[in-house]
C-alpha cells in the first residue's frame, strides 16, 4: 500500500505559488527543489519547474518525485510525475497538483492542493491531497501534511506550529502536531525543523525539510 505522507509538498511546497510573503513580490524562479528527512515518517526529494506558461491566471507547471520510508518498510517506493497550475495573489496562492504515482506496491492517482494565505506578520499554509488507486492492489488514503500557522519576527526566521493528519481505507487515523521554526529566505533557500508529538497513533517525528528556489 502507498505509505501516508506525500508532503511534499509540508511542504510547504511549490514555486513562487507557494513561498513565503516575503518573496511575493520578486520574480518567480523556474525550478523548485524541497527535500525532506524525518525520524519516523518518509524521506522526500521534489522537483518543480515552471513550464513558464500561463493559461489565464494560473501558471502551469510540472513535477517528479521519490518518496522512500526507510523506517517502516525498507522496500517501499514512490515514483511520482504530473501536471499542476498555480494562482497567486499579493497576500496568498493556491497550487493544484495531479501525480501519477507508481509505488511498489500499486499505481495510484494523487491530486493535491497546496494553500497559504498572510495577514499582517502570520503566515498560514496548508498542503493536502488523496492517494485515488489505479490498481486493486491499491489502498485509497487520505493526508493534510502539514497544516502550519507561523509568526515572521526579524532576521529571516518564522516561528510558530504544525500539525499533521493520515488516514485511509481500513487504516488508523493518524494525528501529530508540535512546533516548527524556520530559518532563511523562502524566495532562496531555506530550512524548516518541526518536531510532531503524537495526538493520534502518531510519532514522535523529528523533521527537517531544505527549500531552494532558483
Amino acid at each position: 500500500m502507498a505509505h501516508l505522507a506525500p508532503g511534499a509538498c509540508s511542504v510547504a511546497f511549490l514555486l513562487c505559488l507557494s513561498i513565503a510573503p516575503t518573496a511575493v513580490a520578486q520574480e518567480c524562479q523556474p525550478h523548485f527543489v524541497y527535500a525532506r528527512v524525518g525520524s519516523a515518517t518518509s524521506t522526500y526529494l521534489y522537483y518543480v519547474y515552471d513550464i513558464g506558461e500561463a493559461v489565464g491566471p494560473a501558471s502551469l507547471l510540472l513535477s517528479a518525485a521519490i518518496i522512500l520510508d526507510p523506517h517502516a518498510d525498507e522496500s517501499y517506493w514512490e515514483q511520482l510525475i504530473g501536471p499542476g497550475f498555480g494562482i497567486q495573489r499579493a497576500s496568498a496562492g493556491v497550487t493544484f497538483l495531479g501525480h501519477v504515482s507508481h509505488a511498489s506496491d500499486a499505481w495510484y492517482l494523487e491530486p493535491s492542493l497546496y494553500a497559504w494565505g498572510v495577514i499582517g506578520r502570520l503566515e498560514g499554509l496548508a498542503f493536502g491531497g488523496l492517494y485515488a488507486p489505479l490498481e486493486e492492489a491499491g489502498i485509497r488514503q487520505y493526508f493534510l501534511d502539514p497544516a502550519s500557522l507561523l509568526l515572521h519576527v526579524p532576521n529571516g526566521v518564522a516561528v510558530g506550529a504544525s500539525y499533521s493528519l493520515f488516514g485511509g481505507d481500513g487504516l488508523p487515523t493518524e494525528q501529530g502536531a508540535g512546533p516548527a521554526l524556520r530559518i532563511g529566505d523562502p524566495s532562496g533557500i531555506s530550512l524548516t525543523m518541526e518536531h510532531f508529538r503524537e495526538i493520534e497513533n502518531f510519532g514522535p517525528d523529528w523533521r527537517v525539510t531544505l527549500q531552494a528556489l532558483f
